[in-house]
């Protein structure tokens, strides 16, 4: 059950955003709109304000009119606000996480409000990011600047990832840094164990190898390396599978089987496939990180869920992301997307 909710969002100077204010939903926000009417700067713009992987700043982050000249001094401002849920008092787990963060000025509830500024750094000549608490909320000086800087502590409990319509679960599983990877990276193991498995794995490999006239004539002209290269007799290894548990993620595949056809790789399945496997990886190491960490609320920023997928699929889309915890904003184009995000909040 989740015990507090990113409330609102105030935007300021922020790409193609002038001015902007969004009252979320506890559970999931969904965008609509046409092309080009700020959606993904939106979800960007919380991406640098929690994001746990902050993108490239610079220049084109700031709001320019048409023919305007960008003021060196015009910062963008995002402001957002946590408050308790459903009640209001942040529990005493929040309260001894956060500290002095918490405020209490906000009608009846308290509330903690981080203001995340991009100005241009004339020291260093170059675009940076700043963070600080607010003491009130709203607070409509965009000047206004607290010198103490924001605690990481502040921000490492509620971790916003943001996931675009790029996503594709086949560049996932090799990519060691994705859901996926952290997954299967985090593997509880003592190092005896992992010795005694990588004994087992290389042994694998050897009889692999030399069960095969192939992979031998391979491994034997390969070698020729060492004459010419590392000067000695051990600088060639074939691993058909792998040999170090730090890199199974490379080696693992998942196989799925529609209705009437052979199990086959997910990387010669379609897009619309491999698009909504990631988001259930996700899904995975988001429920991983839940049981494993109090206080904890995650946050998903997500670009067009529907991406890919037959009209008939989008329809369960919506119920999928529901069951992922935590808070979900998401912008799309999909209307059975829209329709449910609009029975939801009207309560239907």
């Amino acid at each position: 059950m989740m015990t507090i909710t990113l409330q609102e969002v105030k935007i300021l100077n922020f790409r193609s955003i002038k001015k902007m204010q969004v009252t979320l939903d506890p559970a999931v926000t969904v965008l609509v709109g046409a092309n080009n009417t700020g959606k993904t700067n939106f979800l960007r713009a919380l991406q640098i304000a929690l994001g746990t992987n902050h993108p490239f700043i610079g220049k084109e982050d700031i709001f320019i009119a048409k023919d305007e000249i960008l003021p060196k001094e015009r910062a963008a401002i995002i402001d957002i606000l946590l408050v308790p849920h459903p009640d209001g008092e942040f529990n005493e787990v929040w309260v001894e996480h956060w500290g002095n963060a918490i405020q209490g000025q906000l009608g009846a509830k308290e509330f903690v409000a981080i203001r995340t500024r991009i100005r241009y750094d004339s020291d260093h000549l170059r675009y940076v990011t700043e963070q600080c608490l607010l003491k009130k909320w709203p607070n409509t000086d965009p000047s206004f600047w607290e010198k103490t800087a924001l605690p990481r502590k502040l921000r490492e409990v509620i971790p916003l990832e943001f996931i675009d319509a790029q996503r594709d679960i086949y560049e996932d599983i090799r990519n060691r840094s994705s859901f996926w990877g952290r997954i299967v990276a985090d593997l509880p193991l003592a190092e005896p164990e992992v010795k005694e498995i990588e004994s087992i794995l290389n042994d694998i490999n050897e009889r692999i190898i030399n069960t095969s006239d192939g992979l031998k004539q391979v491994k034997k002209k390969l070698e020729l390396l060492n004459q010419t290269i590392s000067h000695s007799d051990k600088g060639v290894s074939i691993t058909p599978i792998t040999r170090k548990l730090r890199d199974l993620n490379r080696g693992i595949d998942i196989h799925f089987q529609s209705e009437g056809s052979e199990s086959f790789p997910l990387s010669y399945h379609g897009m619309g496939t491999r698009s909504w496997s990631s988001l259930l990886i996700f899904n995975a190491f988001i429920s991983h990180q839940v049981d494993k960490n109090n206080p904890y609320h995650p946050l998903l920023a997500l670009e067009e869920p529907e991406s890919h997928l037959h009209p008939h699929a989008q329809r369960h889309v919506f119920d999928q992301m529901e069951n992922i915890p935590g808070q979900k904003i998401v912008s799309t184009h999909s209307p059975y997307i829209a329709s449910a995000g609009r029975q939801k909040s009207s309560g239907h």
